[in-house]
């Protein structure tokens, strides 16, 4: 079965020649066998060069000359899924330019690595299938990926652990007025939290808080309530059942945009998956989002939107430039708004950054202390004792202040928060209990048995009397005057024992206001008029219902096995200075022929490609002139160069300036007039017209046609 599989592929191989146009054919086989003579016979010549690539001598010079890059870009050929040049374009926009990577895979089908085959109505790039087998050694997910050299851990400020979201719980649930009406915070709100959290003063701390009050908005986990947001205890619950690297992930998705329950939870698996993956030494950015692109192969429907809502939300983002490796130029891409899924990677890569998941150390990107902690416990499912137990760990000071010892499991500090108001998050956080914090708990009808409960499971003493009596006044004052909205029934004497005798009822009766005065918490009108129907009283009601809230999902757990394995490359390619000594062999092999110049220049232009791997194809007969380049003052030449292009169907690329990008595009037309010409150019990737003036172009150049082009 292998051999037939491998037998199809070498006649797709020979397919793609026999389609070639006569120009391009002779031009790929002259660079190989030599001066083509008439008559010719396609098929014999397509066997000859099959022929050619089956001696080892010359698999073993193509497999050698090979460099980090054209390993690079093999290597995402063989592990992408299908190929094609503008995922290419998508997979390396922060290593090459477009005219970089054009030109790089335009290389290595002249050197016939690749060629390109149609499949589904599209152009995918392939091995090369009889070299494949001496490649594919070399190529490897690791190649992508290169690991970093850092050592050692790097921390945050601020770890998003339990007592930090606890402290954030606390901050919402006992202060009020914080939020504009838009949702964002008021000037008041930020001071506030900027005094509760020092952290907001260092760099990145005021960003870092902000995405994490986002996060929580959009999780529902805090909830408007006028103007301001309120946490939504329920929701918390199911927040604080996560493990802590779920709730970074999750929260690090929501600090994006609001998404659907199954969105959200693709996204954190994303995050996760992400972040897992980056190994002790870090990745530098383009890894990174090498990372990201390979990491949506494995489940395309994360990013599957056609035009991205992410993108949208954050298309202002722009991705962080850095060095890669030294044989690797760095190039700005040109932007390509077409791309959604690159600009979706790109902003959730930014999110997880300035979440702090990953914190940038030594040019490269590491997890964090925190996740990597979060990560073992999450990976080993480890949970010591001290992480669940809250006894001991609250210290209650005669000034009503306490100290609250971090490590304990958010689940059992959430009914604390309610009672405790939050003063200072430090190493070990600082909260007070006041008239007002407990006001605050007897709103959510915490009863003051139920706060002594609270505070004693959380120290290793026992309550002192002066909190035990403050309480106790507290709550006194608290009833003294009480302000109540919901639905107050009146009704007749002989109608009162239907009223407090109805099993129906009594759930929903929140007060006996007066004598016949009662007031229920029903959720809504048609629930009041059922209620009170089923319970024998006669009632009309005429007002409109409401439909009562609905309550989020519970949160999906995050599936392990979806990291990349980053597996080692079984052979190792050859050192620059290795790769120099070869060609310069040929080099020196080429001045011992005494070849007319110009026939010297093309076969040095083919050594410098590396498409010489045999003596035997030093032929200077072979080279056929062709000027595929012009400059400066030189217009003729440029408009040459042009028209050449536009007969063969070529690319071409132009600068203005040393300093200008450099466009790519396919010439659709030129009108010269006198003095100038004007070039219509397709501009890649984004297949937009442009006008350009000839004689205003610095340098223009025709971009080798690929030789396994569709014609």
């Amino acid at each position: 079965m292998e051999q037939s599989e491998h037998a199809q592929a070498v006649l797709a191989w020979r397919e793609s020649l026999v389609t070639l146009n006569d120009t391009h054919f002779f031009e790929l086989l002259r660079m190989y066998l030599g001066e083509i003579k008439t008559p010719y016979n396609k098929q014999k010549l397509i066997e000859e060069l099959s022929a050619f690539l089956r001696k080892d001598e010359n698999v073993q010079m193509i497999v050698r000359l090979l460099s980090l890059n054209d390993i690079l870009i093999l290597s995402a050929i063989k592990i992408l899924n299908f190929p094609t040049q503008e995922k290419l374009s998508r997979f390396f926009s922060t290593d090459f330019s477009f005219a970089e990577l054009y030109e790089r895979l335009m290389n290595l089908e002249e050197r016939l690595l690749i060629y390109r085959r149609t499949e589904q109505k599209q152009i995918r790039f392939v091995l090369n299938p009889l070299l494949a087998p001496k490649i594919e050694p070399l190529l490897s997910v690791s190649v992508l990926m290169p690991s970093g050299n850092f050592s050692g851990t790097k921390t945050f400020m601020c770890e998003p652990n339990s007592i930090f979201f606890a402290s954030i719980f606390s901050l919402f649930f006992h202060h009020k007025d914080l939020c504009k009406s838009d949702g964002t915070l008021k000037k008041k709100g930020e001071n506030l939290a900027a005094a509760v959290f020092p952290f907001m003063e260092q760099p990145d701390g005021k960003e870092f808080f902000h995405l994490i009050f986002e996060g929580l908005k959009n999780l529902q986990l805090l909830v408007q309530s006028g103007s301001d947001f309120v946490p939504n205890l329920e929701r918390w619950k199911q927040f604080a059942a996560l493990d802590d690297i779920t709730r970074v992930c999750y929260l690090c998705a929501a600090s994006c945009a609001r998404f659907t329950n199954e969105t959200l939870q693709k996204y954190a698996q994303f995050v996760f998956s992400i972040c897992s993956t980056v190994p002790d030494g870090g990745f530098s950015y383009p890894v990174l989002m090498r990372l990201a692109l390979l990491q949506n192969e494995k489940a395309p429907e994360t990013f599957s939107l056609k035009k991205g809502r992410l993108a949208s939300l954050l298309q202002d983002i722009k991705p962080a430039k850095s060095e890669i490796n030294s044989e690797n130029k760095t190039n700005d891409a040109p932007a390509d708004n077409s791309f959604s899924q690159t600009v979706e990677l790109t902003s959730i890569i930014q999110q997880i950054i300035k979440m702090k998941l990953l914190i940038e150390a030594d040019g490269v990107f590491v997890k964090s202390n925190f996740f990597n902690t979060a990560l073992y416990e999450h990976n080993s499912n480890v949970k010591t004792e001290t992480q669940e137990l809250l006894k001991g760990r609250l210290s209650l000071n005669p000034d009503f202040s306490a100290a609250l010892i971090p490590g304990a499991n958010l689940s059992e500090m959430l009914p604390l928060m309610q009672v405790l108001c939050i003063t200072r998050f430090d190493t070990v956080p600082v909260f007070e209990i006041s008239r007002q914090s407990c006001s605050n708990a007897f709103d959510c009808d915490i009863s003051v048995a139920q706060i002594k409960q609270i505070l004693q499971s959380a120290v290793s003493y026992e309550i002192s009397q002066s909190v035990e009596f403050s309480l106790e006044e507290w709550e006194h004052s608290y009833n003294s005057v009480m302000l109540y909205k919901g639905y107050v029934l009146k009704v007749d004497k002989e109608k009162r024992p239907v009223i407090e005798n109805s099993r129906q009822l009594k759930p929903f009766l929140t007060a006996v206001l007066a004598d016949g005065v009662y007031l229920f918490n029903f959720a809504d009108d048609e629930q009041a008029s059922e209620l009170l129907r089923k319970s024998g009283l006669e009632y009309i009601g005429a007002v409109k219902t409401v439909k009562p809230e609905r309550h989020p999902l519970p949160f999906s757990a995050l599936r392990d096995g979806q990291t990349l394995v980053i597996n080692e490359p079984e052979r190792q390619f050859l050192p620059k200075n290795e790769r120099d000594n070869l060609l310069n062999s040929f080099y020196a092999e080429l001045e011992n022929k005494h070849l007319p110049e110009e026939q010297a220049d093309g076969l040095r232009s083919r050594i410098r490609r590396k498409i010489i791997v045999n003596a035997n194809q030093l032929r200077g007969e072979s080279v056929r002139f062709e000027r595929i380049e012009a400059s400066g003052m030189d217009f003729l030449g440029k408009v040459h160069v042009i028209d050449h292009a536009i007969s063969t169907g070529s690319m071409i690329e132009i600068s203005f300036d040393e300093e200008s990008e450099r466009i790519v595009g396919t010439p659709v037309g030129i009108e010269k007039s006198e003095g100038d010409a004007l070039l219509k150019l397709c501009v890649e990737p984004e297949k937009k017209v442009r006008i350009i003036s000839v004689s205003k172009a610095g340098f223009i150049k025709r971009i080798r046609g690929a030789i396994f082009k569709e014609i």
